[in-house]
């Protein structure tokens, strides 16, 4: 799968993700992160990149984390442009670390 999801990507040279993260009703912390970009074509495309357990806390340093390393396990980490979530407060400091973290790999990605 994995494999299938690079290939399908490889066209792509910039992207944009959304990230939301949900409690379930037997306290497990997910994050669900989609990948959002234009193909080739400039034909819409989307995917969920992975929906990933947080551990330790739902706070904004475990959810940068998880995002960071999908980007970096699938090679987006010096593609990504936009992140869109909802406006919890957690969520604004997951991007700017998130930014941080991504600074220098001329992204074009700021958390501003």
């Amino acid at each position: 799968m994995k494999a299938e999801i690079i290939r399908i990507l490889a066209d792509a040279d910039r992207v944009a993700i959304t990230a939301d993260a949900q409690t379930t009703e037997n306290g497990c912390r997910l994050l669900g992160i989609t990948i959002i970009w234009t193909d080739a074509r400039w034909t819409y495309r989307e995917l969920v990149l992975g929906i990933r357990e947080l551990c330790g806390m739902h706070d904004d340093e475990s959810m940068a984390q998880v995002v960071a390393e999908v980007l970096e396990e699938y090679g987006l980490d010096t593609m990504l442009r936009v992140v869109t979530s909802d406006n919890a407060s957690s969520n604004k400091r997951m991007m700017a670390i998130l930014g941080r973290r991504l600074r220098g790999r001329n992204t074009g990605f700021s958390a501003r």
